[in-house]
């Protein structure tokens, strides 16, 4: 149910950002392992989601790039996220608190990887897009494995993909 109503409010929440971005540049940012440095929190235990949500710390440099740049360029941001909508408003929390420009209408959370693939189509139609994302899971397992068919998905579409090596290379101080 939870996830129905979500899957509702996100198409809401992509279709203002799709309106504001009409003809112009619109940055669409993943959250964890993107421009949070999530993984580590998800070695050990925690008392409670919510602790551990709050310990993340941003990535470094990754602001600057993938989310400054494009806010001083005039671009509309959009945050899109595979998380629990459970937890959307400490998400924004999170993404207010690290200088993020995260409001109640461009902060959407989907239940799987693959639903941003019809945000991401949607927003394409309207924008001109550029999206960071790394696309992964299990890092705290030793083994980073990729959404391969998501990311296929991405590929094809007409936005600039920005995934894993190019956020790498940002952390790093390398920015290409």
């Amino acid at each position: 149910m939870l996830d129905a109503v979500g899957a509702r409010l996100a198409s809401v929440q992509v279709a203002l950002a799709c309106r504001r971005a009409r003809g112009d540049r619109l940055v669409v940012l993943d959250v964890d392992n993107t421009l949070a440095d999530t993984w580590p929190t998800l070695t050990r235990t925690w008392p409670a989601e919510r602790a551990r949500l709050d310990a993340i710390h941003a990535l470094p440099n990754i602001k600057a790039v993938a989310h400054d740049a494009a806010v001083e360029r005039g671009a509309t941001v959009l945050f899109v996220s595979r998380r629990s909508w459970r937890r959307w408003g400490q998400t924004v929390r999170w993404l207010r608190r690290n200088g993020f420009a995260a409001t109640r209408a461009n902060v959407v959370l989907v239940a799987h990887p693959a639903d941003k693939l019809a945000l991401l189509r949607r927003c394409a139609r309207a924008a001109a897009v550029t999206y960071w994302d790394d696309l992964s899971h299990g890092h705290e397992l030793g083994e980073v494995v990729f959404y391969d068919d998501v990311i296929a998905a991405v590929r094809s579409m007409p936005l600039g993909y920005r995934g894993w090596d190019d956020i790498r290379a940002v952390v790093e101080g390398q920015a290409r």
